[in-house]
């Protein structure tokens, strides 16, 4: 072996490396926000989280993870035109062997929870690839079905993925989903360290979790939490309910960016609701994944495998009443309607780019005060961000 190889094989001998890939909707900008908060603090305990995001997008309530970060700079570097799904495939090694090559430290974590929806036969065998030289642990946090398929719900039509009403996307998740509930089972199976926590069970506790996971004591490591982001907060059921029905009945790419902005604003009161049929038919269609991952929680951290009872309201639909208000609230929402920059015509932006509307669709780009374009060409179109009205 040549005097460079031999080279090589020190730098990566003894180097444990974690690597966190979600799931959505399970805490992980708050963790991703957390982790680049302290990344000074961990490197003096001998962690490394390398490429660390700005404080800026710490603070606007939605970080992507060091591992997206450091892709969307190679993708901007190189003015790759392609969509998130060929940034991964294309970037994902190179950034994550640069970041753990370029790592002082004996342990290195990364994050993206795109890995654990976007993974594929040949992310998998550079898994394997990465275990023989560094000793891996990928680290997964996951949640009730049920609550798992609402939030995820939710989240798409508030960011503009989803136009479907939340049976219509329930039918489609059961037949055609593709996401962690599909890709965590082989993982689980191909001999992989991972380690899974409830986060339904940790949810309160998330980061002292993913510090005991990375071997951290949290008590005496004097890290600090990031305050949750303000700018992002969630939308309600029934807000995404109201979006989904004005999208119908209305078609106005505007409105639905209105829509969602205001609702940001006034949080629901309203519990979500509950329905066992779809909750039962959730369970079955995917019983063998979670009897999987069961088998790799901790004791007592196991996902529910029977349906609940009385566990929430029902969706009544809505009555003459709700339509009166929701009506009221699409007219004060067209009537603040600001007369909107026009498209600009710049390299690798979408003819049909919309300034005004990115920022009502993206309102953590609008928080922390970045310009839409500029954003979109260097982030938000490697992070899928939606950027007009269309589903």
């Amino acid at each position: 072996m040549n005097s460079v190889a031999n080279d090589n094989q020190n730098s990566r001998a003894g180097k444990r490396v974690f690597i966190h890939i979600g799931a959505g909707k399970t805490g992980s900008s708050a963790i991703q926000a957390f982790l680049s908060h302290n990344a000074v603090r961990l490197a003096q305990l001998g962690i490394s989280y390398p490429f660390p995001e700005s404080e800026q997008v710490q603070s606007s309530g939605v970080c992507s993870g060091n591992l997206m970060h450091v892709m969307q700079q190679y993708a901007s570097r190189d003015r790759f035109d392609g969509n998130l799904v060929a940034v991964i495939d294309r970037y994902l090694k190179p950034a994550a062997e640069a970041a753990i090559a370029q790592s002082p430290q004996d342990t290195v974590v990364l994050s993206g929870e795109f890995i654990g929806q976007c993974l594929n036969s040949d992310h998998t065998a550079w898994l394997l690839d990465i275990s023989r030289y560094y000793k891996l642990t990928l680290i997964a946090f996951v949640r009730d079905v049920y609550d798992h398929s609402v939030s995820s719900w939710k989240q798409r039509v508030k960011t503009n993925l989803c136009r479907d009403h939340f049976e219509q996307d329930i039918e489609r998740r059961m037949t055609n989903d593709n996401g962690i509930w599909r890709k965590l089972p082989p993982l689980l199976d191909a001999g992989f360290d991972v380690r899974l926590r409830n986060y339904d069970m940790h949810k309160h506790d998330l980061i002292e979790t993913l510090l005991q996971e990375i071997g951290v004591d949290s008590a005496v490591a004097g890290l600090r939490e990031r305050a949750a982001g303000e700018h992002n907060p969630s939308i309600s059921y029934w807000q995404a309910k109201a979006i989904v029905m004005a999208h119908e009945t209305i078609g106005s790419p505007l409105l639905n960016a209105l829509l969602v902005n205001r609702f940001r604003a006034q949080p629901e009161r309203r519990r979500d609701p509950y329905s066992q049929e779809l909750d039962e038919r959730l369970l079955q269609a995917f019983a063998d994944e979670i009897a999987t991952i069961n088998l790799h929680l901790p004791s007592g951290e196991a996902l529910r495998t029977k349906v609940r009872h009385a566990a929430g309201p029902v969706d009544p639909g809505f009555s003459e009443d709700n339509m009166k208000q929701f009506m009221g609230v699409v007219q004060e929402c067209l009537a603040s309607q600001e007369v909107r920059a026009p498209a600009l015509n710049l390299p690798g932006l979408p003819a049909d780019f919309d300034p005004a509307l990115y920022l009502l669709l993206n309102s953590d780009v609008a928080a922390a005060g970045m310009d839409a374009a500029y954003h979109y060409l260097n982030h938000g179109r490697y992070e899928g961000r939606a950027y007009t009205g269309k589903a």
